[in-house]
């Protein structure tokens, strides 16, 4: 029973010290950093689906040397090398590029 109210004892005065000692830019609001509203990766294009956009979901897919091979109206393919082979995938030719292939 000692033990239990020494260790209580203990840890409460640890945490209360630990807040006194905090310095003042712990406390105050982060500052909220100036974004480049140009920068390319910040802009996402309402309605279709880019180049750029499918090759960096390819990539996150594990292709490698990923290059688009055809784009249409509805349909962006994109070829690579994944896990050794020579692969393909599509994407629809909208916002996210979801996979359709």
């Amino acid at each position: 029973m000692k033990a239990m109210l020494r260790n209580s004892v203990l840890g409460v005065a640890l945490a209360v010290t630990s807040f006194v000692t905090l310095p003042a830019e712990a406390a105050a609001p982060m500052p909220v950093p100036m974004v480049d509203r140009t920068d390319v990766d910040l802009v996402r294009h309402r309605g279709y689906c880019s180049s750029r956009e499918a090759l960096r979901r390819a990539w996150r897919l594990g292709f490698h040397r990923a290059r688009v091979e055809r784009v249409t109206h509805s349909r962006v393919v994109v070829v690579g090398w994944r896990r050794g082979f020579l692969s393909r995938v599509v994407f629809a030719n909208a916002y996210g590029c979801p996979r359709i292939g």
